[in-house]
């Protein structure tokens, strides 16, 4: 961690040198989110399809790639310190930090692949492992889960539950503010620390999916999931309390505004499917996702068309 940016706004007209060692100082420390730059891809749950009855023992191999229409976001996170400046706040401090503080980029493509273990007819445990690259950043994610459903007559129903894990890279500013009080006279001071690193991050998803499965090649799937992916999940490797008057009779006090930041989105996929032989199919779908996290206001659409080949066996 390093410190960007120190400075110091006196609000008191007394200097607290003289009272330091005499009287006893409160200090109140209060943290918060300031820009962020996050780098990740979408990590949404797996597509399962079924267009004949299924048997234990049976494996599904799912290679897969995702394309990305949207290059990156910006967004507003809930309690950043942005929010908390006011019109008389300096010009200097309001230049430092932007209103959408969350830069989310993501690459244009993830490539994958997905294994479903059929334990019977009804039954299935699955995970799958993805890779993408962003800026010279390689990012690993994948799924894990339980799914149950089958084939019945022309048509299949499958659901899904399960937890994804995603790779992510970010900048992150923590920015420190520290209020020292003595007999009434304050002292206020602004830092602002950065994070540079990586995290890997496990988040819950469900997934309900339904084809038909008439006899003729071209067939129609659609998929409904909510999901989510915590963006940051990281603490600051260090933050010092900004004391220079020590005093043994010192009050410290830390309030932490920051959160994970997860995200969490709705996801619908509808597409159209091809069989190719009794055991391959060849899958086009387009996944339409829309954020509905309180910690982080967007109102971007994401729009993933997808490519997916199943050869069952």
């Amino acid at each position: 961690m390093k410190t960007l940016k120190f400075f110091r706004i006196i609000l008191a007209a007394v200097p607290l040198f003289f009272f330091g060692a005499c009287s006893s100082i409160d200090i109140q420390q209060t943290l918060y989110l300031g820009n962020v730059d996050v780098k990740a891809p979408i990590n949404t749950p797996p597509l399962h399809l079924s267009y004949r009855e299924k048997k234990g023992g049976e494996v599904t191999v799912s290679p897969k790639l995702i394309f990305n229409q949207n290059r990156s976001i910006d967004a507003v996170t809930d309690k950043s310190f942005y929010s908390t400046l006011t019109a008389q706040d300096s010009l200097r401090l309001r230049n430092l930090f932007k209103e959408k503080n969350l830069n989310w980029a993501y690459p244009s493509v993830l490539i994958g692949l997905d294994l479903d273990f059929a334990t019977s007819s009804s039954f299935s445990f699955y995970g799958g492992i993805h890779f993408a690259d962003e800026s010279n950043r390689s990012m690993v994610g994948g799924n894990i889960g339980l799914g149950i459903g089958g084939k019945k007559g022309n048509a299949a129903f499958r659901f899904d539950i399960g937890a994804g894990f995603q790779k992510s890279f970010f900048d992150a500013q923590t920015v420190v503010k520290t209020v020292s009080t003595v007999n009434g006279n304050s002292t206020q001071s602004i830092a602002v620390y950065l994070d540079s690193d990586n995290s890997l991050n496990i988040n819950p998803f469900v997934s309900v999916q339904f084809n038909t499965a008439y006899d003729f090649p071209v067939n129609f799937h659609f998929q409904a999931a909510y999901f989510s992916q915590n963006l940051l999940g990281y603490t600051p490797s260090r933050v010092d309390i900004d004391n220079p008057f020590f005093n043994p009779g010192s009050t410290i006090t830390k309030i932490d505004q920051r959160t994970d930041f997860t995200i969490a989105m709705w996801m619908i996929g509808p597409g159209l499917s091809y069989r190719a032989l009794d055991n391959a199919s060849v899958h086009l779908t387009v996944k339409l996702l829309r954020t509905t996290s309180s910690e982080i206001k967007s109102n971007e659409w994401f729009v993933l068309p997808s490519f997916q080949f199943d050869w069952e066996f």
